[in-house]
């Protein structure tokens, strides 16, 4: 699976939440999610903080917005969002996000979801 990830540049990832719908820290993330945001595999532990401080500033409110929709209503959406490396060189990402309800109280346990890099593709189309 991690040969695939580094491939098709798309990494894996899970938040847990409380039954209050806070983020329990870490996230767990894949070795490539973590080449993703531009951070070697491991070397810090990833939180809500760290996440939405990658994000283009531009971006942060309708990544939120996304993320805590699919917290409420354990739905599936994808989104695009830009993301600043720790060189300031910017990336665009493309999230599945999914929620993940517990059938007894329906309410969402977790997200899970998978980040593709699509900066490429992305140049290429508006070229």
């Amino acid at each position: 699976m991690a040969a695939a990830q580094r491939i098709t540049h798309s990494g894996s990832w899970e938040v847990r939440l409380t039954p209050d719908l806070e983020f329990i820290e870490p996230q767990i993330w894949s070795d490539e999610c973590y080449r993703i945001f531009g951070v070697e595999p491991g070397s810090t532990e990833i939180s809500k903080e760290l996440f939405y401080s990658r994000v283009h500033p531009d971006d942060r409110d309708s990544a939120w917005q996304t993320r805590w929709q699919v917290i409420q209503d354990g739905s599936e959406t994808t989104y695009e969002y830009r993301l600043v490396w720790p060189d300031g060189s910017i990336r665009t990402l493309y999230d599945r996000v999914k929620g993940v309800v517990d059938p007894n109280t329906g309410r969402t346990v977790k997200i899970v979801g998978m980040v593709q890099d699509v900066t490429e593709s992305r140049e290429a189309e508006a070229r």
